[in-house]
């Protein structure tokens, strides 16, 4: 991940980065410091068990910054510590 990421912040040219995927994405990036927030998508549908989105190793207190509700859809935005919000 950080041999990618200067190329991420490049081609975005001033402007956020986003990282679309899953949890071993996301807690690679997380891992390497990398990510400033994140922001999570709860769909009411149940799917009996999956993956965590970050593994214990990766896991830091993010603080909750942000929620929203578009219909039966959450959104959740969470700093990183030591992030400003």
């Amino acid at each position: 991940m950080t041999e990618v990421h200067p190329q991420l912040v490049e081609a975005a040219k001033g402007t956020n980065v986003w990282i679309l995927g899953g949890a071993e994405l996301a807690t690679q990036f997380v891992q390497a410091d990398l990510v400033d927030e994140l922001h999570i998508g709860v769909a009411p549908v149940l799917v009996g068990s999956g993956t965590r989105l970050l593994h214990a190793a990766a896991y830091t207190p993010w603080a909750l910054a942000e929620t929203n509700q578009y219909g039966s859809f959450l959104a959740l935005r969470y700093v990183a510590p030591g992030r400003d919000s």
